[in-house]
């Protein structure tokens, strides 16, 4: 799909961000480190200093910091990694957390609509033998194919929010959602009596929250299990440490040894995506 970023590009436009900056300013007290009186100016020092860049051929980011303290420069590559995994929690980025999110709010809004209709059930004076059994069947039938109904177009929902409408996920799923929907079409067809039409109708809504809070509760546990499966999202692989030598050499020696690298002052601190 046009326009989606890949995860490392994501992890860099967080890095970037003012919130990050703006509590890299605040722990090491930038302000007064650059001389800066107004936030936006500090930020743009800071930017300066720092560089993200994304392995072409794999999934590594590399942060590297500039500072006149090497020391500083080391623990400011560090907090870089704390804040991205501090940020990156708050942030759905991954398929499967985008999933879990989600279904976690179907089921607590279905569970509250469950609790009501349980309610609603026990104050009509509801008794199960007031049901016969075919009736009983048809309403339980019925609340179990509106239930799958929603849970199949709430799955295409999420579905679309990761992928194209032509994809083979989406288009999947849409025919199971097409499936479910003409067999409820048919059942809604059928009339309920009169005389049983309201213990039948309270009795529907209850087993249909029911249905599907289990339904949500299923997609729920599946999205947990692909999330734990992902592992942590941001991992170390070379934490950063004090140079023990300056990264820039002195104007002089660029010009007459410009073929020969400097050692780099500045931090580098690798992370990466794990893969599942």
């Amino acid at each position: 799909m046009a326009g989606i970023k890949s995860p490392a590009e994501q992890y860099i436009a967080l890095l970037s961000s003012e919130t990050v900056s703006d509590r890299i300013i605040e722990q090491y007290g930038l302000a007064e480190v650059y001389d800066e009186q107004y936030r936006s100016d500090v930020r743009k020092k800071l930017l300066k200093s720092v560089a993200f860049t994304a392995g072409k051929k794999d999934s590594l980011i590399t942060i590297e910091v500039d500072d006149k303290d090497p020391a500083r420069a080391a623990k400011m590559a560090n907090s870089y990694v704390d804040q991205l995994r501090l940020i990156s929690n708050s942030l759905a980025l991954s398929e499967a957390q985008q999933r879990r999110k989600f279904f976690e709010d179907k089921l607590e809004e279905t569970k509250a609509a469950l609790t009501r209709a349980q309610i609603g059930l026990q104050g009509s004076g509801f008794n199960p033998g007031a049901i016969k059994a075919e009736p009983k069947a048809a309403a339980e039938t019925y609340s179990k194919l509106r239930a799958e109904a929603v849970a199949a177009e709430t799955r295409l929902q999420s579905l679309r929010a990761t992928f194209a409408d032509n994809s083979p996920e989406v288009r999947s799923q849409a025919t199971v959602l097409a499936s479910i929907q003409a067999e409820l079409s048919k059942l809604e067809s059928a009339q309920v009596p009169r005389s049983d039409s309201d213990y039948v109708g309270k009795y529907r809504e209850f087993k249909y929250q029911e249905t599907l809070f289990d339904l949500f509760a299923k997609q729920y546990e599946l999205a947990r299990v692909d999330e734990g499966r992902e592992g942590g999202l941001i991992q170390v692989v070379d934490p950063a440490q004090i140079p023990d030598k300056p990264a820039k050499p002195k104007k002089v020696a660029v010009a007459l040894f410009g073929l020969i690298a400097g050692m780099v002052l500045s931090s580098i601190f690798v992370v990466r995506r794990s893969r599942t």
